[in-house]
């Protein structure tokens, strides 16, 4: 494999998939609040994990954004052979000026949403098992973070199957 490949394996299937793993564990930690059997410590180590856990999930969405954007779509697009390829036939074009362009904006808002969740959980601590309404936030704000994740590798995957298979 090339530097550019183990790059592109690094940012996609590694931190991507890191990430997703991430956004199972942030779920059930969240969903294990709702718990009238736990106790005042038990909560206290609960939030502070979940806090934890997604400070590092913010932290590994961000450098997934920032390696994506500076490292490996800079190497993307100066391989001519995949970019005019794409770009030559009607039928793919859109990969290239559709695909990629919403892909390389969409991916931003992961980082932005879990960053958000992280200070919210860092901020309420203890009383976030107590309003399950500010809980609902936190799990629609990781819902539309790993939505737009999600459309940002799923894109990032096929607009690769595309460009290579040509």
């Amino acid at each position: 494999m090339t530097d550019h490949e183990i790059w592109a394996v690094l940012h996609g299937a590694v931190f991507g998939g890191i990430l997703f793993l991430g956004f199972l564990a942030a779920a059930a930690a969240l969903w294990n609040l709702d718990r009238a059997e736990l106790t005042p410590e038990g909560v206290s180590a609960r939030v502070r994990r979940l806090s934890n856990g997604l400070w590092a999930m913010a932290i590994l969405a961000w450098f997934t954004a920032l390696t994506g954007t500076w490292v490996v779509f800079p190497w993307y697009m100066q391989d001519a052979t995949l970019v005019s390829g794409l770009l030559a036939d009607p039928n793919t074009s859109g990969w290239q000026t559709f695909a990629m362009e919403w892909k390389s904006h969409v991916a931003w808002i992961s980082p932005m949403l879990l960053t958000a969740s992280a200070a919210v959980v860092s901020a309420s601590r203890e009383d976030l098992a107590a309003r399950k309404n500010l809980r609902r936030v936190v799990v629609a704000a990781l819902g539309l973070a790993l939505a737009t994740a999600a459309a940002a590798g799923v894109l990032g995957a096929l607009i690769t199957r595309v460009a290579t298979d040509r």
